[in-house]
Parts: C-alpha cells; sequence; structure tokens
C-alpha cells in the first residue's frame, strides 16, 4: 500500500527540490485545514506524510502545492518607471482575467519574478514596441512592431504561454520506463550530396553520432543548399513497440512528425519522411533552414529540436502540438488552449536530440 499519495510528479514539474515541500489540504471553499510534506516523487505521483492529522482515508482533497513554473520573465531593467509601471499594470490585468476564466490556459507554467538574473527572459518596451529577449543576449528572441492598446494589454504576456508549454514538453521525461537501449536504434544521417526533394543514388550520406555530440551542419558557401537530415528508426528487440517524433521549432511550434510507420513489429524499421504538398511526393530527405525573419535580424545559427517518444503501448501525443509564434502579428485572442495534459503512466521513454545550424556570413565567403 502507497499510503497517501499526491497525484503530482516528475511529469507534473515536481523536482527533487521540492522533498519536504509544504503541502496543504483544501475544503470545499478550498480553505487549509490539514498541512503536511512530499516525501518521496516519483514520476506520476508523490508520497506524503502527515505529522499530526491524519485525514479520512476513504476521501480524496484538494491539494494546495506550489508547483514551479516551466520559465520566468522579468521586466527589462532598462525600461522607465513610466514602461514598468505601464507592464505592472498589464500583468495585474492578466493575472484578473486569468482569474475569471476567460483565459484558456491549464495552468500556471510561466510566472514573473523580480529577480533579474533569475529569470529566463526579459520582457522590454519602447517606443516601435515590445520585445522579449534573454538576460545574456542583447538579440531579441521574439519583436512586435507595434503596442498593443490597453484593452488588449494581456498581449504582453500570452506569447509566455507557448513559450512555457514549448519547454515543459521539451523537459517530459520518464525515468522509471523498462525500455532497454538493446531494444530500438536510431540513426542520424547527414545528407552531403542530395536532390531537395529526393535522394539520388549518388547520394553520399553521413552518420554522426548525434546522441554523444550535437550535430552540425552548415549550409554550402554559396548559401543554395539547405542543410539536410534523413532519420532512421529500427525495433531491434523482441517485442513490438511504438515510435513518435516531435520538431520544436525556435518559434516554440511543436510539430509531430511523420514516419513511415509508427508501430514496429521485432526486425521492422521506419523513416522519418516529408510530405511534400505542392510536389505531391514523399521523401526521406529532410531539409532544414533558418527561417529569413532570423537572418534579416542578423542571427545566422539556429538550433532545431527533436524528441522521441518511444513506448511499449501507443499513445496519444497529439495534444502537445501547437502553432508557432510569428512576431509582430497581434493575438487573436485571450491566450491559447494549452490541452498539455499528462501522459499515462505505461512504458515509455524519450531521446532528445538537437541539429545545430549554421549559415556563413559574407566574411566567410570571401575567405
Amino acid at each position: 500500500e502507497r499510503g497517501w499519495v499526491l497525484n503530482s510528479g516528475m511529469q507534473h514539474g515536481l523536482t527533487a527540490a521540492q522533498k519536504d515541500a509544504k503541502i496543504q489540504l483544501l475544503d470545499d471553499d478550498f480553505f487549509a485545514f490539514a498541512e503536511g510534506h512530499i516525501q518521496s516523487i516519483y514520476d506520476h505521483y508523490s508520497s506524503v506524510r502527515f505529522a499530526q492529522i491524519e485525514p479520512d482515508r476513504t476521501q480524496n482533497y484538494r491539494v494546495g502545492l506550489a508547483v514551479p513554473p516551466s520559465i520566468t520573465f522579468a521586466f527589462n531593467p532598462e525600461i522607465s518607471p513610466e514602461q514598468r509601471s505601464e507592464l505592472t499594470s498589464a500583468w495585474q490585468t492578466y493575472l484578473e482575467q486569468k482569474r475569471q476564466g476567460q483565459n484558456s490556459f491549464q495552468a500556471p507554467l510561466f510566472s514573473y519574478t523580480t529577480k533579474l538574473k533569475q529569470a529566463d527572459y526579459w520582457l522590454s518596451v519602447n517606443a516601435k514596441g515590445y520585445y522579449i529577449k534573454t538576460p545574456s543576449n542583447k538579440q531579441a528572441v521574439l519583436w512586435w512592431h507595434s503596442l498593443p492598446s490597453k484593452a488588449n494589454c494581456y498581449a504582453y504576456f500570452v506569447p509566455f504561454e507557448k513559450m512555457a508549454k514549448w519547454t515543459y514538453f521539451r523537459s517530459i521525461q520518464n525515468h522509471h520506463h523498462a525500455i532497454d537501449a538493446e531494444e530500438y536504434e536510431l540513426n542520424c544521417y547527414e545528407l552531403v550530396e542530395a536532390d531537395k526533394y529526393y535522394l539520388r543514388a549518388k547520394s553520399k550520406i553521413e552518420r554522426p553520432d548525434f546522441r554523444q555530440q550535437q550535430l552540425t551542419l552548415s549550409y554550402g558557401v554559396d548559401k543554395r543548399r539547405d542543410p539536410a537530415i534523413l532519420l532512421k528508426i529500427k525495433n531491434k528487440g523482441t517485442r513490438k513497440l511504438w515510435f513518435n517524433i516531435f520538431y520544436l521549432g525556435p518559434d516554440f511550434s511543436i510539430h509531430k512528425l511523420l514516419l513511415s510507420s509508427e508501430d514496429l513489429m521485432p526486425g521492422k524499421e521506419a523513416w522519418l519522411e516529408y510530405f511534400d504538398e505542392k510536389l505531391q511526393l514523399v521523401s526521406r530527405v529532410i531539409s532544414l533552414n533558418i527561417p529569413d525573419i532570423l537572418l534579416n535580424e542578423g542571427i545566422f545559427e539556429s538550433t532545431e529540436r527533436f524528441k522521441v517518444f518511444i513506448s511499449s503501448t501507443e499513445l496519444d501525443l497529439h495534444r502537445f502540438e501547437q502553432k508557432g509564434i510569428t512576431p509582430n502579428q497581434k493575438p487573436k485572442a485571450l491566450g491559447v488552449k494549452h490541452r498539455y495534459g499528462l501522459l499515462p503512466p505505461v512504458n515509455w521513454m524519450c531521446i532528445d536530440f538537437s541539429v545545430r545550424l549554421v549559415y556563413p556570413t559574407n566574411t566567410e565567403m570571401e575567405t
């Protein structure tokens, strides 16, 4: 018997640092009537102990617990007092609208902090618009060349919703799976010479060990050929396995990618595929590129992130998908429906890998 358990664990954002953290049992009016502490944190649940009052074991209780956000933001220290006051007021309006149920965001996965060095992002405004940047980088991550009206002041914080869900999804892991490394094989190939849409016989394929170090791909010095990869998965075990691959875009998008087969019997393999709607054909060549909107801002490097789920049963992961954030695009509604949900307590694991893209500058071309 597990005893008292909390239906939150590592999947929900709890970390080892929250062991011994205080929880409160809440009545129907959300007033605390008993306190306990987290004893151990597992993947889908946490064990809880009560030192003084032993609650009724036949009942379920609401619990108040401070779950750490996936990202935090602060206001840029360089903004004026007037701008800080405006952003503070907008933040309070945003929170109030959430409390009134006008925001469809499922949980507070991001929060505001006054500790500048601990913030993941800084929010700043100027005469031309507003932008989001990281404390260690002068370049903006996202920018908007206009200011929202007072009636739509929530727009300052809507991007953080998708950024938080993207960060949350990237961090998902299952440390208690029972899938052995010998049961699968995951190969990433760099395409050195190939047509853009289909693989020719003369194409040369190099296979780097991307799990040991990040794979770096460069454009040709003539900038004509986009970097490209091929990805193959094989079931080397003795049981059926399911595979799902996601692309985590630099615009904070999450896309489920196409595999030639998601459920593989022992000995079978599948390739990551791309369907070109214009040419109406399927290719295994996955072209990668740095968006023009980043190149125009002087950003010549980008990291393409992928997440592979391997499971012994079928998983429904479509709810994690989301469109990216488009700079300069006004939010059409307050917030987005972030049905990030939880994965069931079944046997699954994740592999994360990334590909670094490098675009040659004019100086590099001249040399």
